[in-house]
């Protein structure tokens, strides 16, 4: 309260979990006692973790405004759409969900721009537990849409050139679904 108390009204969000359409809690009774669970069960918070996520996004990361592509090298199918949608409800712009070209055991997170971006770099690395290369595994990515890397500056051309993706996700086979706050 001591830190909150001085802040204005209009840095305060309030989201409703029990709005009248599709609400997110009801009220029940566990052992007697009048409780709040989730519409979706009993300590299955997803529903209002993703509510949550998409309309209260990190200012680091609106900051930084990320763009992704994930490629599902797992064999599995759906993993790109699954991650794809769990980032852009944190806020990344994510430009491809896609099948690669070929399997590959390891996850990995490529950095495909210059620009600095040390929140998302950090989210990234944490999240998909691997470190940040910046070498692009061959044959993973379609050879159509295989991104250059990004930069800020202007080479001068008339014709401006679609950036591609700060950042390529690959899901390999040690890929699995993930659960959590942080998902």
């Amino acid at each position: 309260f001591e830190k909150t108390k001085t802040l204005p009204d209009s840095s305060i969000k309030s989201l409703d979990l029990a709005k009248p359409v599709d609400p997110l809690v009801t009220t029940g009774n566990i052992g007697g006692q009048s409780v709040v669970l989730p519409t979706a069960g009993a300590g299955d918070f997803s529903e209002i973790r993703a509510y949550a996520r998409t309309n209260m996004l990190d200012p680091y990361l609106r900051k930084e405004a990320p763009t992704v592509a994930v490629y599902n090298a797992s064999g599995k199918a759906g993993f790109a759409t699954t991650v794809g949608d769990v980032l852009a409800g944190y806020g990344y712009k994510v430009l491809t969900k896609e099948t690669s070209e070929t399997n590959q055991p390891k996850t990995v997170v490529i950095k495909m721009t210059k620009t600095a971006k040390p929140f998302t770099d950090r989210f990234l690395s944490v999240r998909f537990k691997s470190v940040i290369s910046d070498k692009l595994p061959s044959g993973v990515v379609p050879p159509t849409q295989t991104p250059t890397t990004t930069s800020s500056s202007d080479s001068g051309s008339s014709t401006p050139t679609p950036a591609g993706p700060d950042y390529i996700i690959i899901l390999g086979t040690d890929w699995r679904a993930q659960t959590g706050p942080t998902w």
